[in-house]
């Protein structure tokens, strides 16, 4: 009976570390410097190449976190990708950015930045490009129902109206249209810039962020990120507008609530919680 424990034992955590191992991610004493985070490119996004620093281990390279801008190419989109993360290590950097954007997280509570600038390869309707984020096994010591919907009524007014959220399955999920997930939203002439060689980005202020600008839309798009949202969190509206291959677009997304250095989804002060004990050796 102790051995058939044993072997229970075992086989649970060959289960539990499998998604890491598939993931790539080296292991932390082979990180970068003192870093307390890796941030490389997920085993879901197949058919997208990005163009980063190799590792003098040879590990999986990972992205840089202060903004320096990454190159990538997929079968619909090409473009650049940036990254911040608030309190990540200044060692975890291939190299330093000339501009780098000290001030982005000073003065405000976000906790990351992604930024995403490109060309469409084909022409799709709004409402067939979504975001979100998909696990390939369940959560553990998930808290109850109620919490996980106190928390989301909390998180309400921040939210697209069009959110689908399934934390329960077998196969935990959460999607939202692109257009009203992103927090900055632009289109510009694509002559403005060539996506796969630039290296800045497009429509960045001073401290990093992006100017939402949806002037090329028409006049019924609002101006405001805020109302941009509202406006295309109806599934009316999303279906009447296409993003179009001869236009540039960026996306920024960010987060007050979720830190990626603590693994905590802090909400207010009283409400917080670790997530490492739920995420079943999802890295």
């Amino acid at each position: 009976m102790e051995k058939a424990n044993e072997n229970s034992d075992l086989e649970r955590k060959e289960e539990f570390l499998s998604y890491f191992y598939n993931s790539k991610v080296p292991l932390p004493e082979k990180w970068p410097g003192d870093s307390n985070i890796y941030l490389a490119p997920s085993p879901r996004a197949k058919g997208i190449t990005y163009h980063l620093v190799p590792t003098e281990s040879g590990a999986s390279p990972h992205f840089p976190l202060d903004g320096t801008v990454v190159r990538f190419e997929g079968p619909t989109f090409e473009g650049k990708i940036i990254s911040r993360v608030k309190h990540a290590s200044l060692i975890n950097r291939p190299f330093q950015k000339k501009e780098y954007k000290q001030d982005y997280f000073k003065g405000r509570s976000r906790m990351f930045q992604w930024v995403v600038q490109g060309k469409f390869k084909q022409r799709l309707r709004y409402d067939k490009v979504v975001t979100g984020q998909e696990f390939l096994r369940p959560f553990r010591n998930a808290p109850s129902a109620a919490i996980i919907r106190q928390g989301i009524n909390i998180l309400r007014s921040r939210l697209p109206e069009i959110f689908e959220c399934d934390l329960f399955a077998d196969k935990p999920r959460f999607e939202h249209p692109l257009i009203c997930g992103c927090q900055s939203f632009r289109v510009d002439r694509s002559q403005m810039a060539d996506p796969c060689t630039d290296d800045y980005i497009i429509g960045e202020n001073e401290t990093g962020g992006i100017v939402e600008d949806t002037t090329m839309l028409g006049g019924e798009v609002p101006c405001s990120s805020e109302q941009r949202r509202k406006f295309f969190s109806k599934l009316e509206n999303l279906q009447n507008y296409y993003f179009e291959m001869e236009h540039l677009y960026t996306f920024e997304f960010y987060s007050n609530f979720f830190s990626p250095t603590k693994h905590r989804i802090e909400l207010a002060p009283f409400f917080s919680f670790d997530l490492i004990p739920y995420f079943n050796g999802i890295p």
